[in-house]
């Protein structure tokens, strides 16, 4: 079990897929099991505890996605899910093969997401306009996990539409998961 706090608000806590196992048991993690439940407010506790995480906001918020290794990285974040001062996300990748990966774990982790988002190609890059469906930070910790790059703001969205070359139209997301 490895703790990295992430900034002052955040904290990832990643899981081997033996620790999955013996806290979790035979079933996967989910929101309607009492022991999910149970585990995360332990691991959230021994994060206080021993890293002396204290969130501005009372509020907590913890998002879990299966890693590379067969493991599973649980983000806890104080920020809640509030609301978002852009109308859309622009995540940037310099390889097809991360734009491709973050793709997966986005459909895995946030599977609103599927039939959704427009990709460009863009000064060299690969971007992929979102919609607002979540909150900035759980779009930010996926792409930084894939060695991309989160853009918000009408201005690099305009400039993004005006000046890259349209690749997917729609339905980017899920057709990229899918390379």
């Amino acid at each position: 079990m490895t703790y990295l706090p992430i900034d002052k608000d955040r904290i990832k806590i990643s899981l081997t897929r033996s620790e999955v196992a013996r806290l979790f048991g035979e079933s996967s993690p989910s929101g309607r099991d009492p022991k999910t439940g149970y585990v995360l407010r332990s691991l959230l506790k021994k994060a206080v505890r021993d890293m002396g995480y204290r969130p501005k906001r009372r509020e907590i918020v913890a998002r879990a996605v299966k890693n590379r290794r067969g493991g599973m990285d649980i983000f806890f974040s104080g920020q809640g899910k509030g609301s978002t001062k852009t109308n859309c996300f622009i995540l940037e990748f310099s390889a097809i093969g991360n734009l491709a990966d973050a793709a997966r774990a986005l459909v895995f982790s946030l599977p609103e997401f599927y039939g959704q988002g427009r990709l460009y190609f863009y000064e060299g890059k690969y971007r992929l306009l979102l919609p607002c469906l979540c909150a900035e930070f759980e779009i930010a910790d996926l792409a930084g996990e894939f060695f991309g790059r989160t853009l918000t703001g009408e201005c690099h969205k305009a400039m993004t539409e005006e000046y890259g070359r349209l690749i997917l139209p729609e339905k980017a997301v899920g057709l990229t998961a899918k390379l």
